[in-house]
């Protein structure tokens, strides 16, 4: 049901005073020159409200805060906006804040629109942004979206019926007008979103199937039926492989465990071939060794042998001048034992051992002892290397068994090898490849059948989402069932506006009806973009009449009893029929006032008085001299207004 929805009255707040305007119930006129305000004040109260109101120049440099009353209902509300700022302040009866509401979104405080909705008893609700193409693209509905239907502005009358020119808005305003007339409600719009998202998830999930479809077929994969018939046969082939190596491993381990003690005695052997190798490198050292000292003995006699020779030459020469120097020399410069030539004992020879007088010695007999001492060293030292050469031979000959035992040990390792462990290593190496095979072929069968898997659970999606979706259509059948008897409102709601076309007796009519399915008027079979612009402004005002009218015949609509116009003579001409037919326009209102009295509200914004003023219970007055802003100076007839 509609409820009242009244303007009370709006306080202009400057920096230097405050200007109040005050509405009746029933009808008011604000009239006054182009340029005086007329337009400013009833966008003034649109953007008290909540709303873009579009503001003139004057008041955006003049006024800094507005207050608006207004009555829904039984209930009084005052709301206070500061120009330029996006929220407006509830205030209770002493003018002290209640709370404060958002314009924009998203914000900490609840929105103005879902405040005034509420109030109104209009539903919050999502939309589709399209109804000829459902998808999950939604917008919300706002009061915005049902105030047009209150206010035509100045901009608008000859131009737009509800902004339905607006690709943006139009959907939105189909929806208002069947919110209004109740010809939806919420569950048929919950559904409708819930269809546009359906539609959207199916068209994703769809286009993954066939992705993933398209990526099977192009990849050659076998069918899911033969990837598994497959898998099955490799798993089995597989488990019998591991099986058989289980076997194999058990029988090599018992062939090991037999082959155990001949692998220790040959360990044992290998020891003892280390230590005799170990040995014979000790032995062979010691050979070398006496070797060398045989070899020394031997020289050292060869270095005597020469030095007695060299003695026995030189012994019988005597020299009158030394040898090197030539100088003379004298036999008696030195005692017997030494050589008067270099003054040396006698019997010191080179390498020979050195003797004193105590010895009592000659050198021939030294050198006897010398040679004697090394033919016996000699000959001890060679027994010594006879003894070291044959244990040499000894322990060549234990390597040499050695050799033997352990070539004789690996001999038979190796047939036991050859006839047992080494066919069964090559049985479980092949065994191994065959299940490694198996192995990575299931993978690959494993990841194909991930693919169909994915493939059919993709599948099952799109059938599940294409039967919510034949459910959701058919509960929004049912829903728009349950309403379609309403939509008889609209061929109701023709008549009515072709009763008030006809009653302005318009010399160009021949016809008029709401379309039933954009909810536009149709005037003589033309759409409204097609008339002219007296005629749009004619059309405009009466459509919204039709609206307000109805709305107060019936009773069980939602339209608000508001209706604000900006010029409803806007294009009209000025000859003697155009003055005719605005006093019938005129007329119209009246009869709407006198016939539902104080519960409609009717704001016409004008600016020539002599249409009845009389018949307004209320009019506001602006001039140049007194403009909707005193504090300014007016210009005059040259001052910049905002209509288009």
């Amino acid at each position: 049901m509609s409820e009242t929805f009244r303007i009370e009255r709006i306080v202009l707040v400057t920096d230097t005073s405050r200007h109040a305007y005050a509405f009746d119930p029933g009808a008011n006129l604000v009239v006054g020159p182009v340029g005086s305000g007329k337009s400013s004040l009833l966008e003034l109260i649109r953007y008290a409200l909540g709303g873009g109101g579009i503001l003139s120049r004057a008041v955006q440099q003049a006024v800094r805060r507005l207050i608006l009353t207004i009555q829904i209902g039984e209930r009084r509300f005052t709301f206070a906006r500061n120009i330029r700022e996006a929220t407006v302040d509830w205030l209770d009866t002493d003018g002290k804040l209640l709370e404060r509401l958002s314009v924009e979104s998203p914000t900490p405080y609840r929105q103005m629109s879902a405040f005034l909705l509420e109030a109104l008893g209009l539903p919050a609700m999502r939309i589709l942004r399209s109804r000829s193409r459902p998808t999950a693209d939604t917008t919300a509905l706002s009061f915005y979206d049902f105030y047009p239907y209150c206010y035509i502005s100045q901009s608008e009358v000859d131009r737009a019926v509800v902004h339905h020119l607006d690709a943006i808005r139009d959907p939105k305003r189909r929806v208002a007008f069947e919110v209004l007339m109740g010809l939806t409600d919420e569950e048929i719009h919950r559904v409708e979103v819930q269809i546009g998202r359906l539609r959207d998830d199916l068209r994703a999930a769809r286009n993954r199937e066939h992705a993933v479809r398209e990526f099977l077929g192009r990849s050659d994969v076998q069918s899911e039926d033969e990837l598994l018939e497959e898998q099955s046969l490799l798993a089995e082939t597989a488990m019998r492989g591991r099986n058989r190596l289980d076997e194999l491993r058990h029988t090599a381990r018992a062939h090991t465990m037999a082959e155990a003690p001949l692998r220790r005695r040959l360990e044992g052997v290998l020891g003892g071939q280390r230590a005799v190798a170990e040995q014979e490198s000790i032995v062979r050292a010691e050979l070398d060794e006496k070797r060398r000292l045989v070899a020394q003995a031997q020289l050292d006699l060869q270095r005597l042998t020469r030095t007695e020779r060299a003695g026995d030459v030189l012994a019988g020469i005597d020299f009158s001048r030394c040898p090197r120097c030539l100088q003379a020399v004298d036999p008696e410069r030195t005692s017997v034992d030494n050589c008067y030539l270099c003054e040396q004992p006698l019997a010191r020879m080179r390498d020979a051992v050195p003797y004193t007088e105590s010895d009592g010695a000659s050198a021939q007999d030294l050198a006897s002892a010398e040679r004697r001492r090394l033919e016996a060293l000699t000959a001890e030292i060679a027994a010594l290397l006879k003894d070291a050469e044959s244990e040499l031979d000894i322990v060549l000959g234990q390597k040499r068994m050695l050799d033997l035992v352990a070539l004789r040990v690996q001999v038979e390792i190796d047939d036991r090898s050859n006839q047992y462990v080494s066919p069964l290593f090559e049985a479980i190496a092949d065994t191994s490849s065959l299940v490694a095979t198996s192995a990575a072929r299931l993978d690959a069968i494993e990841k194909a059948l991930e693919h169909w898997k994915h493939h059919r659970i993709l599948a099952g999606q799109v059938a599940a989402l294409q039967r919510d979706l034949e459910q959701a259509q058919t509960e929004l059948i049912a829903a728009r069932a349950r309403l379609d008897s309403r939509r008889q409102r609209v061929v109701q709601l023709s008549k009515v506006f072709d009763d008030i076309i006809r009653f302005l007796e318009v010399p160009w009519y021949e016809s008029a009806r709401i379309d039933l399915r954009t909810y536009l008027p149709v005037v003589n079979q033309s759409a409204f973009e097609q008339l002219s612009g007296g005629e749009k402004t004619v059309v405009n005002v009466a459509y919204h009449l039709t609206l307000l009218t109805f709305a107060l015949r019936e009773r069980t609509i939602l339209m608000p009893y508001l209706l604000i116009i900006d010029s409803p003579r806007k294009n009209l001409g000025q000859r003697e029929e155009d003055e005719s037919l605005a006093g019938r326009l005129y007329r119209r209102l009246r009869i709407l006032v006198d016939t539902y009295g104080a519960r409609s509200q009717l704001i016409v914004a004008d600016n020539d008085s002599r249409y009845h003023e009389e018949w307004f219970s209320n009019v506001i007055e602006l001039s140049y001299e007194r403009p909707l802003i005193p504090d300014l100076h007016h210009p005059g007839p040259t001052v910049d207004t905002i209509s288009t």
